[in-house]
């Protein structure tokens, strides 16, 4: 892995599930917010909504507020996601 953030043709799909926590922003900083909903991916896709195929991804936006997703992918800095 080049860590390019693009899965190149030669590197293996992730292979573990990813946790996807949706905040709140806080004071209109994509920081520090409040913890809204938590889902899991396998394959990069993930939808938090009123209709989320999501487990924990069901949940009701709402338009005037803005939010922001934190990944919290179990492997260190520079680690490949391979086993």
């Amino acid at each position: 892995m080049n860590n390019n953030g693009c899965q190149d043709a030669t590197e293996m799909p992730v292979s573990e599930e990813i946790s996807v926590t949706l905040f709140e922003c806080s004071a209109g900083a994509p920081a520090g917010g409040t913890p809204v909903a938590t889902t899991t991916t396998i394959n990069g896709e993930y939808e938090f909504g009123a209709f989320s195929p999501n487990p924990g991804g069901m949940v009701c936006l709402e338009p005037a507020k803005e939010y922001y997703v934190v990944f919290d992918i179990p492997n260190g800095d520079g680690e490949s996601l391979e086993n």
